[in-house]
């Protein structure tokens, strides 16, 4: 009786299939393999597109507060003068002279007085006295110079150059230049050449002329005091563009 059961149970082990547990390691090295290659697989990495200096700043997702004010210096001439006069800027930062051209503006702008301020952005407008009877190349390049001296003596701001705002219709009207006749096309062939010049030189253009200008690209006769200054109405404006147009 014995001798059947052993036989027995021996025939049973003898049928158990040997290949199983070769079998079970190789599924289970081919899944380990196929789960180790998916680990090693890393997405591919998608650089930010460079900044495209050939169009104006475009406008923040969130305005700036006005503390950002704080950390600028503005130059230029009467345009910019009134950032101060009508209390937007502190006249700490504030770097300007009345009736300035291009040709003159180291004579009254010093650069280590903006350096002293350590502006972390450095904003500029110049042109408008000039831009009817002074030849854009040669203001475009004094004006070029001025700016790669504030650059290379602040080098970590940045630099912004503002388009130059319109004038009146009734500036237009005027009879010559002699007058006071200023044209907004010349205006706007002038602020083309700042572009191009930002561009060149990849400084922040912020085109301040389209948001002070009415639809007929003029200023409004009763938002400006001579055809050409801004009223407090107009500054605001000004002032909200370049806290909404800035680069982080």
């Amino acid at each position: 009786m014995y001798e059947t059961v052993t036989q027995s149970v021996t025939s049973a082990v003898t049928t158990l299939p040997v290949t199983t547990v070769s079998e079970t390691v190789s599924e289970t090295v081919s899944e380990t393999t196929a789960v180790s290659t998916e680990k090693i697989t890393t997405p591919a990495v998608t650089e930010a597109p460079a900044y495209d200096y050939s169009a104006p700043v475009p406008a923040l997702a969130q305005p700036k507060t006005s503390s950002y004010f704080d950390q600028c210096a503005f130059i230029g001439d009467s345009h910019i003068k009134g950032l101060s006069g009508y209390n937007i800027v502190s006249d700490g930062r504030v770097f300007a002279q009345n009736g300035m051209s291009i040709a003159h503006i180291s004579d009254y702008i010093s650069v280590d007085d903006v350096k002293k301020v350590n502006p972390s952005n450095i904003y500029l407008m110049m042109g408008t006295n000039g831009v009817m009877w002074l030849k854009w190349e040669d203001m475009i390049s004094q004006y070029e110079a001025f700016i790669k001296q504030v650059e290379a003596a602040i080098p970590e701001a940045k630099i912004y150059i503002f388009s130059i705002p319109p004038v009146s219709a009734g500036r237009e009207a005027k009879p010559d230049v002699a007058s006071g006749k200023y044209l907004n096309s010349e205006i706007d062939g002038y602020n083309t050449e700042l572009l191009k010049m930002a561009e060149k030189n990849q400084w922040y253009y912020v085109d301040v002329n389209s948001a002070v200008r009415n639809a007929s690209g003029c200023l409004d006769d009763a938002s400006t005091t001579d055809g050409i200054h801004m009223k407090p109405d107009l500054y605001n404006v000004f002032s909200d563009y370049i806290l909404s147009h800035a680069v982080d």
